[in-house]
C-alpha cells in the first residue's frame, strides 16, 4: 500500500493484553478501544541508508547574512546554517515556488517567517545570529516581495487601478508598523511602478521594471524609499531577445544579462556611470549569475542532463573579470544558485563528485582570481527514489528509479525484531518496471504493488497485470477488462481489480493461478471490497450489511454491523474485517467483524486508512502523522515515521504487512525505515517449581472451600515463586481436582477482557486434570482463573518459569519431535519394564534429539500410559532437590495422560522423573524444542487466545464434518491471531473434542516428515481432552495435525504465543 495522500508519522503498539479470544459461546461485551493518543512513546525503527546516486540532493541557496546563509532542504523546509559551526535551525516550511531572489532575506542575518498559526497577515523578522523576532502586523493588501535588513518590501494592492504601490515596513517600536513608500520611477514625464524584485541588501533593494520597450533598474533607500534609477537596458527574454533575464547585486556592481545576450555591468556608486558588458553564447547562456570583488560569476548549462554519469551533471562555476578578459574556472561543477554575502563574497553549492558536495564561499582576494573555501555544510549525494514499496509475509519489494542502469525492482527479506534486520537488496529485474515507474514515478497517484502474503506481488502494466515471485516475473493480459483503476487487494491466489468505468461502479477478481487468469470469476457493482481467506466481501444493499461470497463454491451470506448506516470502506488481515461507513453515517461509525461470522462487533476509532495484522492505520491530517492502533486494545504509540511531508506536496511511500506486524516507509532521502508494530519478544528465565495456588489448603486464596462454579480466582505471580515484578507471562501447571461435574478452565491476565478459549478441561466428576499454560501477567503481575464449570472445583497452579521483555533471559529453539523415552522399548532406559511406584527415571537430554550441550531448558510431552493406578509425575533438573509440585496427573489405572512440561537441564544436561504413584507405569518423553542463554533462538510474545481451528464450527476448515480417522488436517497459523510472518514457532492449545474412540494427535510443521511422537492422547468416546503445545511453522506459517485415531474426532485449536 503507497499512501501517498497521507501525512505521517506512523506509530507501533505495546505488547498486546489478552481481549477477545474466539472459543466456544460468543463473548457478552465488546471492547471500544480509545481514539489515537496525541503523544504516544516512541518506538525504535531499523533505517536503511538509500541507495546513493552520483548527484547531489536538490537543495537551493536562498541568501546570505553575516554568520550563517539561508537555504531549503530535501526535507521541504527553509534552514539556517552558521558558518562558523555548522548548526543548521529549521526556519519553517517551503514551498518550492518561493524561491525569488531575497524574498526570504537578502544580504543580511533576517528571515522572515509567515506563522501558519497566524492571520494571513501577521509576519515574523527572526535574526537568526542573534536570535530575536520582530512580529509584524501588514496591511490587508500587503504581500511579501523580499527581506532586506530589518525591512520587508511589500506590494500593496495588486494591480494598478487598485492602487498598487511598493512599500518599505517595518517594526515602529510601539507594537505597530510604519510604512515606507517606495518612490515610483521617472524620465522625460512618464511615471512608472515597479514590477520586478531584484534582490539587495540592509541598505538598498533593486527593483525593475519594463517601460516602453526597455528596462529599467531602481535602487530603492531602505530608510527614505527614494529610488536611484539606471539607463535604459536591453528588455528580457521574449519577442527578439533570446537570452534569458539574471540579475546579481553587491556591494559595487549590479549585474544585468538581457535579452540581447550581454551581461551589463553598472556601478552601484554611480548607475549612470559607463557600463561594461560581457557577452555571452545564446548556446551558453549561464543559469546563475553572481560577483566576488571585480568578478562577474556564472554557472553554465550542462552540455547534456548525464544522470548516468560517475560525476554530478555538468556545471561549471566561471569568473570573468568584471573589466574584460578571458574567463577562468572556478569550480568544476556546481548547482545554478549564487547568493551575495553582504562583505563582497558569494556562495555556491558544488564540488568534484556527488559525495563531495559542500556550500562553498567564493571570494577574490587582492585583485587576484577567485578562489572556493568549502563551509561547514555538506550536501549529501541523492539516492535512487523509491517509487513505491510493499511489505507482505516480511518480503519487502521496492521499485527504485532514478538511473537506468540501476532502476528496477529490488527484495529484501524482512525479519521483526529487538532488533529487526533488513537482508541486503537483490536486484528482481526490470520486467515491467517502465509500465510501474509511468504511473509511480514521481505521481500522487501510483498504481501500487499489492502482495498476496505467499511471497508475489502483483502491479498493473499497459496491456495488463505483472505477477512477480523473486526474479521471475509473468504478464496475464487484461485486455478483456480495457478498466483497470487499481489493483484493491491481493490475497493469495485472488486479486480484486477497481475495473470502473465510472467512479466507484465496479470490482473484479482474478484467481491468477487458474487457467484462464484473465477471466474474472466474481464480480460486483461497488467499487468497496476486499478478499479475505478465500472471501469476497462487499456492501449489501441493506444499510450495515455485508456480503460475503466464498470464492470457491459461489455461496453468499450477510454479516451484520449493527449500524444502520452505507458502508463506505472495508479492509481485511489476519482473519479480521474493518468496516467504515463514518462518511456516509455518524462519526465513529466503524468497527470489526470476523469474516466467519464467530465474533460480535468490536467498536473502534473510525476511518483507519490501512490495517496489519492486529492493527490499525489512522491518518492524522491536522498533525500531519499517522497513527497505529492496537485494535484489541486501543493503545497508540508512535515512531518517527513521516509519510508526508507537512506542508509540502511531496509524499512518501508506505506499506503496512497484511499478513505481519511491520510496516516500511521512505523519506524524503529515500531512506528505508522498517518499524516493528509486534511487540517485543521475551526471553525465558526457569525457577524451581513453586506452589502460587492450592485452594484445598488456603495457598494463594483465604479459605479452603473449593472454588464455586461461574467464578474467578485472582493469583499473585510476580513477587512470589521467585517471579520478578515486571515478567510479562509465566509458565504454570494449572489443575483441576476433586472436581464435581464436567467443566472448563480459562487463564488470562489480570485488567485484561476475559477471552472464551479454554486452557483445562474436564468432563466428569471426582478427576484430577494439569495442564501446562502460559499467561501473560496483568500490570499488577496477577492472572484470572475462571472456573467454567457450573460445578465447585479445587484448583492448583505451580510455576515452573517466567518470561521478561528483556535479554536478560534464554531464547527457544524449535526442533523436530524427538523420542528421548519410552520404557516399552528400552528407549532413554534399559529394559522395558513399567516404572515403579515412588522411584526415579533420569533421561539424557542435552546431546541427544538436537538438543546441544549448554541447553538450560527443554519443551517435553511427558505421557504416562499402562498405568496401573493413579498417581501423579514430577520432572525436575538433575543435581537439584525434588520439588512437590506434580506436572503430570492420573486418575485410574489404563490410562494415558500426556503434558507439556518445560523443565530445567542440570549440569549433566539430564532431568529427573519421578513417578510419585505407588503403582507401576510406563512413560514417555517427547523432546520438542531447548532454550539457552544467548540470542541464537527465538524469543516468545504472548498473544490473546485466538481460535484458529474449530472443526465443529468450520473455522480454520471448509465444513463441520468430525476429522477422519487417520487424516491430516492443516491450519494456517501466520498472518493469524495476532502471529506474523516469519514466526518460527507457536504455542497452541490443541483439544479432541466429541470423540468417537481412543485415539492421539500428532502435530509438526507443514512440508516435513510426520513424527512419530504424539502431542495429545485420548482413552475412549465422548471425551474433551487439551494438552498445549509447541510446534514449529514451515516457511508459510503453517502446522499439520494428525488424528491418529481410528475414528473421527472434531478438533479445537487456539493460539497463545508464538516465538521470533
Amino acid at each position: 500500500m503507497n499512501l501517498r495522500t497521507t501525512p505521517a508519522r506512523l506509530l507501533a503498539m505495546p505488547l498486546l493484553a489478552s481481549v477477545l479470544a474466539l472459543a466456544g459461546p460468543l463473548p457478552t461485551a465488546t471492547a471500544t478501544p480509545a481514539a489515537p493518543s496525541a503523544d504516544p512513546a516512541a518506538l525504535p525503527e531499523l533505517v536503511v541508508p538509500g541507495r546513493p546516486l552520483p548527484q547531489p540532493r536538490t537543495e537551493t541557496l536562498l541568501a546570505a547574512g553575516t554568520k550563517g546563509f539561508l537555504h531549503t532542504t530535501q526535507d521541504a523546509t527553509f534552514a539556517w546554517t552558521a558558518y562558523d559551526t555548522g548548526a543548521t535551525t529549521v526556519v519553517g516550511a517551503y514551498d518550492p515556488g518561493q524561491t525569488d531572489p531575497g524574498l526570504h532575506g537578502a544580504g543580511s542575518d533576517v528571515t522572515v517567517d509567515m506563522d501558519p498559526r497566524q492571520p494571513s497577515k501577521v509576519w515574523k523578522l527572526q535574526d537568526m545570529a542573534s536570535g530575536s523576532v520582530t512580529v509584524l502586523n501588514t496591511p490587508d493588501t500587503a504581500s511579501l516581495r523580499g527581506v532586506y535588513g530589518d525591512a520587508v518590501l511589500a506590494l500593496t494592492n495588486s494591480s494598478a487601478s487598485a492602487g498598487r504601490s511598493t512599500v518599505f515596513l517595518r517594526a515602529d517600536g510601539k507594537g505597530g508598523t510604519s510604512v515606507l513608500p517606495v518612490a515610483n520611477g521617472q524620465d522625460a514625464g512618464v511615471e512608472w511602478g515597479w514590477t520586478d524584485y531584484l534582490g539587495g541588501d540592509a541598505n538598498e533593494a533593486a527593483l525593475g521594471t519594463s517601460v516602453n520597450g526597455e528596462y529599467r533598474i531602481g535602487l530603492a533607500d531602505t530608510h527614505t524609499g527614494a529610488v536611484r534609477v539606471s539607463p535604459p537596458l536591453p528588455k528580457p527574454w521574449g519577442g527578439d531577445q533570446i537570452c534569458q533575464a539574471l540579475t546579481a547585486v553587491d556591494a559595487a556592481h549590479i549585474a544585468w544579462l538581457g535579452g540581447d545576450c550581454k551581461v551589463h555591468i553598472l556601478s552601484r556608486a554611480d548607475l549612470n556611470a559607463p557600463e561594461k558588458t560581457i557577452p555571452v553564447s545564446y548556446y551558453d547562456q549561464p543559469l546563475a549569475l553572481g560577483l566576488s570583488g571585480d568578478w562577474l560569476l556564472s554557472v553554465g548549462r550542462p552540455p547534456y542532463d548525464n544522470h548516468e554519469s560517475a560525476v554530478p551533471v555538468e556545471r561549471e562555476l566561471k569568473a570573468t573579470p568584471v573589466g574584460g578578459g578571458a574567463p577562468v574556472s572556478v569550480l568544476s561543477h556546481a548547482s545554478p544558485t549564487i547568493v551575495q554575502a553582504p562583505d563582497g563574497t558569494a556562495l555556491v553549492e558544488g564540488g568534484d563528485t556527488g559525495a563531495d558536495w559542500t556550500v562553498r564561499k567564493v571570494t577574490a582576494a587582492g585583485g587576484a582570481a577567485p578562489s572556493t573555501i568549502p563551509m561547514n555544510y555538506k550536501v549529501m549525494p541523492e539516492s535512487y527514489r523509491l517509487d513505491s514499496l510493499n511489505l507482505s509475509a516480511n518480503t519487502l519489494i521496492s521499485a527504485e528509479s532514478g538511473n537506468s542502469l540501476g532502476a528496477g525492482f529490488y527484495g529484501q527479506q524482512v525479519t521483526l525484531g529487538s532488533p529487526s534486520t533488513m537482508s541486503a537488496r537483490r536486484s528482481l529485474g526490470t520486467t515491467g518496471f517502465l509500465d510501474h515507474s509511468i504511473s509511480c514515478g514521481g505521481s500522487d497517484s501510483c498504481t501500487d504493488m499489492k502482495g498476496t502474503g505467499d511471497g508475489r506481488v502483483v502491479h498493473l502494466s499497459i496491456r495488463g497485470m505483472i505477477v512477480r515471485r523473486g526474479q521471475e516475473a509473468r504478464e496475464i493480459n487484461l485486455d478483456t477488462l480495457p478498466y483497470r483503476e487499481g489493483i484493491v487487494v491481493a490475497d493469495g491466489r485472488f486479486v480484486l481489480l477497481d475495473t470502473s468505468q465510472y467512479p466507484g461502479s465496479s470490482l473484479a477478481v482474478l484467481d491468477i493461478d487458474s487457467a484462464t487468469p484473465d477471466t474474472p470469476i466474481a464480480t460486483a457493482s461497488t467499487a468497496i471490497g476486499t478478499i479475505d481467506g478465500g472471501r469476497l466481501l462487499t456492501p449489501g444493499s441493506t444499510p450495515g450489511e455485508i456480503v460475503v461470497r466464498d470464492l470457491t463454491t459461489q455461496q453468499t451470506r450477510t454479516l451484520q454491523t449493527g449500524k444502520d448506516c452505507r458502508i463506505t470502506h472495508l479492509m481485511s488481515a489476519g482473519g479480521w474485517l474493518y468496516w467504515d461507513c463514518s462518511f456516509d453515517g455518524p462519526a465513529g461509525s466503524a468497527g470489526l467483524l470476523r469474516p466467519d461470522g464467530t465474533s460480535r462487533p468490536i467498536e473502534v476509532p473510525a476511518r483507519a486508512v490501512g490495517m496489519g495484522n492486529g492493527f490499525l492505520v489512522y491518518a492524522e491530517f491536522g498533525a500531519a502523522r499517522s497513527t497505529v492502533v492496537d485494535f484489541h486494545t486501543g493503545i497508540p504509540v508512535t515512531s518517527s515515521l513521516k509519510t508526508r511531508l507537512s506542508q509540502s506536496s511531496l509524499f512518501n511511500p508506505w506499506s503496512v504487512d497484511r499478513f505481519g506486524g511491520g510496516l516500511v516507509y521512505g523519506d524524503s532521502h529515500q531512506n528505508l525505515h522498517l518499524v516493528n508494530v509486534i511487540s517485543p519478544g521475551t526471553t525465558f528465565h526457569t525457577v524451581s517449581p513453586s506452589r502460587l495456588l492450592d485452594t484445598r489448603d488456603g495457598t494463594g486464596r483465604t479459605g479452603t472451600d473449593k472454588v464455586p462454579g461461574r467464578s474467578t480466582v485472582s493469583v499473585q505471580v510476580a513477587g512470589r515463586g521467585n517471579v520478578p515484578a515486571g515478567a510479562k507471562a509465566a509458565v504454570l501447571n494449572v489443575t483441576a481436582t476433586e472436581t464435581d461435574g464436567p467443566g472448563h478452565l480459562i487463564a488470562w491476565a489480570s485488567g485484561s477482557p476475559q477471552p472464551t478459549s479454554s486452557n483445562l478441561n474436564w468432563t466428569t466428576s471426582g478427576v484430577t486434570t494439569p495442564n501446562l499454560v502460559i499467561v501473560p501477567l496483568g500490570p499488577n503481575g496477577k492472572i484470572n482463573l475462571f472456573n467454567a464449570s457450573p460445578s465447585t472445583t479445587h484448583l492448583i497452579a505451580d510455576v515452573f518459569g517466567y518470561y521478561t521483555d528483556d535479554a536478560t533471559g534464554s531464547t527457544f529453539t524449535p526442533v523436530s519431535p524427538d523420542r528421548l523415552l519410552d520404557t516399552r522399548d528400552a528407549i532413554g532406559r534399559t529394559g522395558t519394564d513399567k516404572v515403579p511406584g515412588r522411584s526415579t527415571v533420569s533421561v539424557q537430554v542435552a546431546g541427544r534429539g538436537n538438543v546441544p550441550a549448554g541447553a538450560k531448558a527443554a519443551v517435553l510431552n511427558v505421557t504416562a500410559t499402562e498405568t496401573d493406578g493413579p498417581g501423579h509425575l514430577i520432572a525436575w533438573a538433575s543435581g537439584s532437590p525434588q520439588p512437590t509440585s506434580s506436572n503430570l496427573n492420573w486418575t485410574a489405572p489404563g490410562v494415558t495422560t500426556p503434558n507439556l512440561v518445560i523443565v530445567p537441564l542440570g549440569p549433566d544436561g539430564k532431568i529427573n522423573l519421578f513417578n510419585a504413584s505407588p503403582s507401576t507405569t510406563h512413560l514417555i518423553a517427547d523432546v520438542f524444542g531447548y532454550y539457552t542463554d544467548d540470542a541464537t533462538g527465538s524469543t516468545f510474545t504472548p498473544v490473546s487466545p485466538d481460535r484458529l481451528l474449530d472443526t465443529r464450527d468450520a473455522i480454520g476448515r471448509t465444513g463441520t464434518d468430525k476429522v477422519p480417522g487417520r487424516s491430516t488436517v492443516s491450519v494456517q497459523v501466520a498472518g493469524r491471531g495476532n502471529v506474523p510472518a516469519g514466526a518460527k514457532a507457536a504455542v497452541l492449545n490443541v483439544t479432541a473434542t466429541e470423540t468417537d474412540g481412543p485415539g492421539h494427535l500428532i502435530a509438526w510443521a507443514s512440508g516435513s516428515p510426520q513424527p512419530t511422537s504424539s502431542n495429545l492422547n485420548w482413552t475412549t468416546s465422548g471425551v474433551t481432552t487439551p494438552n498445549l503445545v509447541v510446534v514449529p511453522l514451515d516457511d508459510a506459517g503453517r502446522v499439520m495435525f494428525f488424528n491418529g485415531a481410528w475414528t473421527g474426532t472434531h478438533l479445537i485449536a487456539d493460539v497463545l504465543g508464538y516465538y521470533v
